[in-house]
């Protein structure tokens, strides 16, 4: 049995989060193009599902939860997600589905209220959480610590962490690696150490791809954008897949 995967897609590209008493109106949703079917849930009548067959055949669906259209602050934004889930609850025989989420933050944002945005979602209960640059990177967001803690599992050895520090410097586990105006150094280093762990042939476990798993890391202080530029330069030293770490971050 196929398994349908649900995306919410919470964008902060236009308006900066507002308090409750400042939502806007509900406007009209936007009529797409091909065919359409409108399915109300049975069981959680609020929600609405959008299904979109196009002329190839391919089909696209939407999730409409009856937040759409607002200025959400993040108590809002919590709770949208989590009314959400719970159409996600399985019965017995059932295995639980999704959602992916994907938060796609405006560039001129402070890197704080993105941990912010991030660690509201991540509350309500999302499996998979990913923040998105403008230029397509995504960034990984790794589960709560206390929720790894319980189930104790060890450090990896091979965890590569690039941090910015708010005087814009990098470092990579903690070795200098250059400047948010200068990362070469950087690119340099991981290029070295994906060549040395292909000629050794360190591959991620249970698969023979090569690991390159890089977590990202910002002071709060430093801006989104500082954070696009961090990623792009980690991206061309050919680490995939790129995680985001939100926690234990420098004021």
């Amino acid at each position: 049995m196929k398994q349908i995967f649900f995306a919410i897609f919470v964008s902060l590209i236009i308006f900066p989060m507002t308090s409750n008493s400042q939502r806007t109106k509900k406007k009209p949703v936007p009529k797409p193009t091909g065919v359409n079917i409108l399915k109300q849930d049975p069981v959680f009548p609020g929600y609405i599902f959008h299904i979109r067959v196009d002329a190839d055949k391919t089909s696209q669906i939407q999730v409409l939860t009856g937040y759409e259209y607002r200025d959400l602050d993040n108590v809002l934004l919590k709770k949208a997600l989590s009314e959400y889930l719970v159409m996600q609850t399985p019965k017995l025989y059932q295995r639980p589905v999704g959602p992916f989420v994907f938060i796609r933050p405006n560039p001129e944002l402070d890197f704080k209220t993105v941990v912010d945005v991030v660690k509201s979602v991540r509350e309500s209960g999302p499996s998979e959480l990913t923040v998105v640059t403008p230029d397509g990177h995504n960034l990984n967001i790794p589960a709560e610590p206390k929720l790894t803690s319980e189930i104790n599992v060890k450090p990896n050895p091979l965890t590569l962490v690039v941090s910015l520090d708010k005087s814009k410097n990098i470092t990579l586990n903690n070795e200098e690696s250059g400047s948010l105006s200068d990362p070469s150094p950087l690119i340099r280093r991981l290029k070295d150490i994906f060549r040395e762990r292909t000629e050794n042939a360190v591959f991620r476990e249970g698969t023979y791809e090569i690991y390159k798993t890089v977590y990202i890391k910002s002071a709060l202080s430093n801006t989104f954008a500082d954070l696009i530029k961090i990623a792009k330069a980690v991206d061309e030293s050919g680490a995939d897949p790129l995680g985001l770490q939100v926690d234990d971050l420098e004021q």
